[in-house]
């Protein structure tokens, strides 16, 4: 992904080259195609190229049009290439070039801030308005493309990462413990902080416009929580899924060299690589087409099998890597070169992958990420019953859905009585049962002074959505997938590769939000929709599969590797009141424990501990 920059000085006062080509210099990663600047007056924009599409490479950012006096700066990609140009065009405006950049410019022409809604793809940019004296930025409506900026009330910088913007020693670094917070109790809301008070991120579905009125920010999309989906039969939803999928997928294909697919095994990954490999076969054009894989000889998560089912359906060969732990070095150097938290090593071990796409020749890299969130499918079904009063439905799909009376009971109270309990009570009743909501390490002084119950409160969608649609659309809402997105992106950056998820095009989004959740979950069968879409497609063995790996040990196995106890012994973070070190201490002699001993119960408390040595990573690497 490309990297982009700018500065804006409100007061008046000049913008120094010098200061924008320090700005985009600290994410050289993204530029290994070239740098980009231009100033005028108060303002000056940047560029990093990382191309990876054919019309990427022939390109120059900044790009002005001079006549105009608009200058834009774009980390993007636009997948509705076709449907922009031609409704551009029927605007009287004729796109001059085959960039991107200069489509986004032209979009902006034709509609003014109103234009974002208008773009399907990954994308953050900013656009100098020479006219209206406006500098206008938007980011796509998952985040897919990370956007940071500080704002003073006189000057405005922005960048692809947080150490553009830190680099500039003025930028103050005093830690926001509200978003700290939420980090170490693993439980992530907001889509605008970070973790440096006077560091903002540019909310997903949002723009902002920066002039003499201040900093204005603007939903530019929403969920509507009335679209729905209704057919006769289930061969109609497989067919629009397809038609839609099939699209999503296609215009991700666009490169200037060979696609690779990271293949998992999972039904996912498998149904991407399956619908690229089916197109490539159907008689257009030529796809140079590679996949990419991890595979853990011995370990309960590996599924080499269910790859080696796919790789032989489809008839394509694959490249294995089988990542290792990693030492520590690697997270002390992320953290004092983003100056951010960092990655998880269940996120880390796919770095080989990376690294093995990158060296068979590969900028872009498809994946499967999306298809759990959206295609999963919802037991809150029983608390919309509970709550509409049909106890005799409630009854008979419990019975339909379940072969034992013990596993109804248990689908009951989490997809029942769970999602009816209020926030507030969850609490309480954690209290009284001595399991506390996050890891009991966390001081409760701490808690009440930054809020952490009122900050990790999800506010109630409208009654009309029902709690199906509302836990659907949760991560449209929490601070995870942006979070994620922002990660992924920062690491498949350093290794000069372009992640593209089909599964999270806004169009394939909003289809899946629409579908009657009986299309998503069949029973116990999740993703229905989607297994029948891959009938002939994909082996049996895979189509059907039920079971999901699980990585939790990974998480383990790097804090062993790393030094096991003694990680947490002497920590800033206590030394500050944010963790009891005696406790954090015991918690990691019980997982432990529990790990050492067979599959472990209590998996949520690795991650807990990892965000714990995150964070004290993040406070050793950082001068606060």
């Amino acid at each position: 992904m490309s990297g982009i920059a700018g500065l804006y000085h409100l007061d008046g006062r000049p913008v120094e080259r010098a200061a924008l080509v320090r700005m985009i210099d600290a994410a050289a990663h993204r530029a290994a195609d070239g740098v980009g600047h231009w100033a005028r007056g108060n303002v000056g924009l940047a560029h990093g190229l990382l191309a990876t599409t054919a019309e990427d490479a022939g390109q120059s950012q900044p790009l002005l049009l001079e006549d105009e006096e608009l200058c834009v700066t774009l980390d993007g990609r636009v997948d509705n290439r076709s449907e922009l140009r031609a409704d551009i065009r029927a605007a009287g405006l004729e796109p001059r070039g085959g960039t991107d950049a200069e489509l986004v410019l032209q979009a902006y022409r034709r509609w003014g801030p109103q234009c974002a809604s208008r773009i399907i793809g990954d994308f953050a940019f900013a656009i100098w308005d020479g006219r209206r004296r406006e500098l206008f930025c938007a980011r796509d409506f998952l985040g897919k493309r990370p956007f940071y900026y500080h704002f003073d009330g006189k000057r405005f910088l922005f960048g692809s990462e947080p150490q553009q913007i830190l680099q500039d020693r003025t930028v103050p670094r005093r830690p926001n413990e509200g978003m700290i917070g939420e980090h170490l109790a693993v439980a992530l809301r907001s889509n605008s902080e970070t973790v440096f008070l006077e560091l903002q991120r540019l909310p997903p579905a949002h723009s902002a416009v920066v002039g003499s009125s201040g900093l204005a920010l603007r939903r530019y999309w929403s969920l509507n929580p009335d679209a729905s989906l209704s057919y006769g039969d289930d061969r109609e939803y497989v067919a629009h899924l397809r038609e839609v999928l099939d699209r999503c997928v296609h215009e991700r294909t666009r490169s200037n060299g060979p696609v690779a697919v990271e293949l998992s095994g999972g039904l996912d990954s498998s149904s991407i690589l399956a619908v690229v490999d089916a197109m490539d076969k159907g008689g257009g054009p030529s796809l140079d087409l590679r996949s990419v894989s991890m595979v853990f000889p011995g370990r309960p998560y590996d599924e080499s099998s269910h790859i080696t089912d796919v790789l032989s359906w489809v008839g394509r060969p694959g490249r294995f890597v089988r990542p290792e732990a990693n030492g520590a070095a690697l997270y002390e150097e992320e953290a004092r070169r983003y100056l951010e938290l960092g990655q998880f090593p269940n996120a880390t071990m796919s770095y080989p992958v990376l690294s093995l796409a990158r060296e068979s020749g590969c900028r872009v890299l498809l994946t499967g990420h999306g298809g759990d969130e959206w295609l999963t499918g919802s037991n809150a079904k029983y608390a919309d019953l509970i709550a509409t009063g049909r106890p005799g439905t409630l009854i008979a799909e419990l019975g339909r859905d379940h072969a034992t009376v013990r596993r109804a009971a248990r689908a009951l109270w989490e997809g029942g009585v769970k999602p009816l309990i209020p926030h507030g009570l969850h609490h309480w009743l954690a209290g009284v049962r001595r399991r506390p909501i996050w890891a009991g390490w966390l001081r409760e002084d701490f808690i009440r002074r930054i809020g952490l119950r009122e900050r990790t409160r999800q506010a109630p969608w409208p009654q009309k959505i029902g709690y199906v649609a509302a836990e659907r659309a949760w991560l449209l809402r929490t601070g995870w997938k942006a979070h994620a997105s922002e990660l992924s992106d920062r690491a498949t950056s350093w290794f000069g590769v372009e992640r593209r998820d089909p599964f999270d095009d806004r169009r394939f989004v909003e289809l899946a939000l629409a579908l009657p959740n009986r299309q998503l979950l069949r029973g116990t069968q999740t993703k229905y929709v989607l297994r029948q879409a891959m009938t002939g497609l994909l082996p049996e063995s895979v189509r059907q599969r039920a079971d999901k790996a699980e990585f939790s040990e990974m998480v383990m196995r790097d804090l062993r590797a790393q030094g096991g106890r003694e990680l947490f012994e002497n920590l800033a973070c206590a030394e500050l009141g944010w963790v009891d070190e005696p406790l954090v201490l015991a918690g990691f002699d019980d997982a432990d424990r529990k790990f050492a001993g067979g599959p472990a119960t209590g998996r949520e408390r690795v991650f807990h501990l990892w965000a714990v040595l995150a964070v004290e990573r993040w406070l050793r690497a950082c001068t606060l």
